[in-house]
């Protein structure tokens, strides 16, 4: 018997040990924290195409430069599209002190009125899907009238992965490239008053 619980114990101690290990790991690979905690880690770069065509833009480009406010999210997600007139006036209030950026990920799915050609699948023959894509998304950005500069993520979705960013995540980066605020926007919170404290602080 004594031997049986040795045996036990040693099963259950390797377990544990694995377990724990496995947490760590995961604290250390989680590339950010949200609800407005300071991470104060390097924000992962990224070259993403302007969804108007016109070139592309690199997040390391505004180092040394201006903060940048980065908004992931997509068109169908009814809680950005929500908040797209305070974030259209909080683009007006500081866009020229600080770089706003709209970075279009995968749809959220939400089937509103007049957008449902978001979530229209792609033809599997397209021979350019990223470009189909980012004409769909120009469409619903001229509907509402979206102001704020935006790019559109990759077929792979790397910087959606990088940044945990699906459906809706806010971070804003200052001027070393350093992630210093996280947001996850719920509905019905006042999200954008957090990124505006950071700003009238930081600007």
């Amino acid at each position: 018997m004594a031997v049986l619980g040795s045996i036990v114990f040693c099963v259950g101690f390797v377990c544990f040990a694995i377990y724990a290990h496995d947490l760590w790991q995961a604290s250390v690979e989680r590339p950010f924290y949200y609800d407005g905690i300071v991470t104060s880690r390097e924000a992962p770069d990224f070259t993403l195409s302007r969804i108007d065509g016109t070139g592309y833009v690199r997040l390391s480009s505004f180092r040394g430069e201006k903060p940048v406010v980065l908004c992931f999210s997509s068109l169908s997600c009814t809680v950005f599209c929500e908040s797209l007139p305070k974030l259209t006036a909080l683009y007006k209030r500081y866009g020229d002190q600080v770089e706003f950026l709209f970075v279009n990920v995968r749809e959220a799915g939400h089937r509103i009125p007049g957008y449902e050609f978001l979530l229209d699948s792609l033809d599997p023959e397209d021979p350019d899907p990223l470009r189909t894509r980012r004409e769909r998304v120009a469409r619903a950005i001229a509907k509402r009238g979206l102001a704020i500069p935006a790019v559109i993520d990759t077929l792979d979705r790397k910087t959606e992965r990088d940044y945990r960013a699906f459906p809706l995540r806010v971070f804003v980066v200052d001027r070393d490239g350093v992630v210093v605020h996280a947001i996850e926007p719920r509905m019905g919170a006042d999200w954008l008053h957090n990124v505006e404290e950071w700003l009238k602080a930081h600007r």
